[in-house]
């Protein structure tokens, strides 16, 4: 895929960022996103917070999975597009990942594969962060 212009898209909630290879990283914060001001309802003025959501989008525009594990004992699969919670200081590192996301080839097999493996590695680095978080926190 060439390479296109990098873009940001600002919006009251948040941001977003496509990168030059297409993919597109939403980063949310603010009333009803999955971080600390999941229940800031203060509209005015700037808005900032330690965390966030964030989801990835393909250069056509569709959630990509970040988390899909096995069924559990209760037979409940998890299957995540968006993940909460994400500790601010990542956000270097994540843009820094999806830059290195295959080039988008959506009707070739392989493709897909190699996507998955990406994303859900991305998935599983947001998850172990929060968690680094959470034990730090506690202490």
């Amino acid at each position: 895929m060439s390479k296109q212009k990098a873009y940001v898209h600002a919006s009251s909630r948040g941001f977003q960022y496509t990168l030059e290879n297409g993919y597109r990283l939403s980063v949310m914060f603010d009333h009803g996103n999955y971080c600390d001001n999941q229940d800031n309802m203060i509209t005015d003025g700037v808005i900032s917070s330690p965390n966030f959501e964030v989801a990835v989008f393909t250069p056509d525009d569709k959630f990509i999975t970040l988390i899909d594990e096995p069924e559990d004992e209760d037979g409940i699969r998890r299957v995540e597009q968006v993940i909460g919670w994400v500790p601010a200081q990542i956000l270097p590192n994540l843009i820094q990942r999806i830059k290195y996301f295959p080039d988008y080839r959506p009707n070739n097999p392989k493709f897909q594969d190699e996507l998955k493996l990406y994303a859900l590695a991305f998935g599983k680095h947001c998850e172990k962060a929060t968690e680094e978080v959470a034990k730090k926190e506690k202490v």
